[in-house]
């Protein structure tokens, strides 16, 4: 079961600090993968894996992404089971991509451009469970987790 996560708990390698968080590139390209509309995780992840050519995010990349971008305030927690960007951040995705006459370049430059920004920390972060990831990834081929 998914549950809210205070962001004191989130401090993780060097990614926080008392007010800001950095997201990271895998961050970018999850999160240029959600459709305008949102979606259920499942299909993010299959939204994912077409636009970059990829395997399924690991959970640990997926969770966190999903805690980063909860916890400042670039995604709404998924209350109703569908994940989404914010307005304001789904207009910088589209900024990115309908700057490029690929839209893969501009998922790739929003990505790199992502994870230069200290983001401060805005609320509560959410927490993916791993069997809702699970769930979601199916028998799809996963990325290999590295630690």
């Amino acid at each position: 079961m998914a549950r809210l996560v205070d962001a004191a708990e989130t401090v993780r390698s060097g990614l926080i600090s008392a007010t800001t968080l950095q997201l990271t590139v895998m961050d970018g390209y999850l999160l240029s993968s959600l459709p305008e509309i949102g979606c259920e995780l499942g299909a993010w992840i299959h939204a994912y894996t077409f636009f970059h050519r990829d395997a399924a995010p690991t959970y640990p990349e997926l969770a966190g992404c999903v805690e980063r971008a909860t916890s400042t305030g670039v995604m709404p927690p998924p209350g109703d089971g569908r994940f989404r960007l914010t307005p304001l951040w789904q207009e910088r995705v589209s900024e990115f991509i309908e700057a490029e006459r690929v839209t893969e370049y501009g998922m790739f430059e929003f990505a790199e451009w992502l994870a230069g920004q200290k983001l401060v920390i805005t609320g509560t972060g959410f927490a993916l469970a791993e069997t809702d990831y699970l769930l979601a990834v199916g028998s799809m081929p996963q990325r290999v987790h590295r630690s």
